[in-house]
């Protein structure tokens, strides 16, 4: 009878050990514990060696965005997106099926009207610019590297702010590497942390 009870009781903690690992290992992927962590030079580096293809990245997107519309999409590899959402007008579309061959996102595409071609050469650009995103929605954003559920950026600005932006854009955490460039780090789901503290 002991020995029952010495083995439910050793079954209990080996059940309760694996409970707290499993849920350590869960909260470390969810917040990014076990990603790499960017730092505010490894995003110079990134700029400086690639700002050629960053702004070819950038021409090429702004030259098959529609007018009007604003676009936030993200690529997780070659076959799947991460996340695709389009505002046109006062509609929100977005993404639940995230196969690049799926018919969700040929209707997403079809609101654009891209074609499947202007996904693979807007992979193919951020490739090349070691990047994982595009963002307009109001400044130009190029993703940079997710790290857990946050991920860096490059604003990229068409011109440069007035003394009065620039004052409020450095109250927002994020670092002006120069007129017309800022690097920012959106948190996630936990909110914006500053860059320079990364």
């Amino acid at each position: 009878m002991m020995n029952l009870f010495i083995k439910a009781i050793l079954a209990l903690l080996t059940l309760g050990l694996a409970l707290v690992i499993g849920v350590f290992i869960l909260f470390g992927i969810a917040f990014g514990s076990f990603d790499k962590d960017y730092s505010l030079d490894d995003l110079k580096q990134n700029f400086d060696l690639k700002r050629n293809e960053i702004y070819q990245a950038k021409t090429y997107f702004n030259s098959i965005l529609p007018p009007d519309t604003k676009v936030d999409i993200e690529f997780e590899n070659d076959n799947e997106l991460f996340y695709f959402n389009i505002v046109k007008g006062n509609a929100y579309y977005t993404l639940t099926d995230r196969n690049i061959e799926s018919k969700q996102v040929d209707s997403l595409l079809n609101i654009l009207g891209w074609t499947k071609n202007n996904l693979v050469e807007l992979k193919n650009k951020l490739d090349k610019a070691n990047c994982i995103s595009f963002d307009k929605r109001d400044d130009f954003k190029i993703g940079f590297q997710r790290s857990g559920m946050g991920k860096y950026y490059f604003r990229l600005l068409d011109k440069p702010k007035n003394d009065s932006v620039r004052l409020a854009i450095n109250q927002e955490c994020v670092y002006i590497h120069n007129d017309s460039v800022i690097f920012e780090y959106g948190g996630g789901a936990i909110g914006e942390d500053c860059l320079y503290n990364r």
